[in-house]
């Protein structure tokens, strides 16, 4: 894992890259499995003044995922070892994008962070892959990435008061995007439960449902 940012990271040697900003790398064995990256900001500014910083990860000479903004709190999702022809089988331009893409959630809570939570199930299965939540800062952004393989899935949006993430309690939302492209942005107004189905591969279509 690379980070590069102008604030301090604890239990590392940091070399300046001469913008203010300094480059951290972290280096780990790991064993083959399903692992997700954690980082927070207590500012709820990200890495660095104005943005002027970011983190990447690699395995085996990989990008598994790049990040140049967060908030709050950000996590990335991901499998090792990761197999890079599986994932640029369906692109017209191999390396195209890197796997963390696959999948970009921001939420950012209202006034009762504890009622909110998500997951993604994978319609084949009927496993659930990936969940979130429930949160523990109010009006806070909390954005997630992972590594999914091609296939059909359903996200679900939980709040557990009946409001989505607004109105009373603050004005909250939620974007989901693959591969850069937005399927669903939401103004916090989806009563107690909103799903919608994605496709990552040959598959095209989405469907939202209510």
């Amino acid at each position: 894992v690379t980070i590069n940012s102008s604030d301090k990271l604890p239990d590392v040697e940091a070399s300046s890259d001469g913008d203010g900003t300094n480059s951290h790398i972290y280096k780990h064995c790991v064993i083959p499995g399903v692992y997700t990256f954690t980082i927070s900001d207590s500012g709820g500014d990200g890495l660095g003044i104005n943005g002027k910083g970011g983190y990447y990860i690699v395995a085996e000479d990989v990008p598994l995922g790049i990040s140049s903004f967060f908030f709050h709190e950000e996590r990335m999702t991901f499998t090792l070892p990761f197999d890079a022809e599986e994932e640029n089988r369906h692109s017209d331009e191999k390396d195209s994008s890197v796997c963390t893409d696959d999948f970009f959630l921001a939420i950012k809570t209202d006034g009762n962070p504890d009622q909110t939570e998500w997951n993604v199930i994978d319609n084949d299965t009927q496993e659930q892959i990936l969940e979130g939540g429930p949160y523990e800062l109010p009006w806070a952004v909390y954005t997630r990435r992972a590594c999914l393989p091609n296939g059909n899935y359903t996200f679900n949006m939980f709040d557990d008061g009946g409001d989505g993430v607004c109105c009373n309690d603050g004005q909250g939302f939620f974007v989901l995007s693959k591969d850069g492209e937005t399927i669903v942005r939401s103004d916090g107004e989806f009563g107690k439960e909103k799903s919608t189905v994605f496709l990552l591969g040959d598959e095209e279509e989405e469907d939202e449902l209510v």
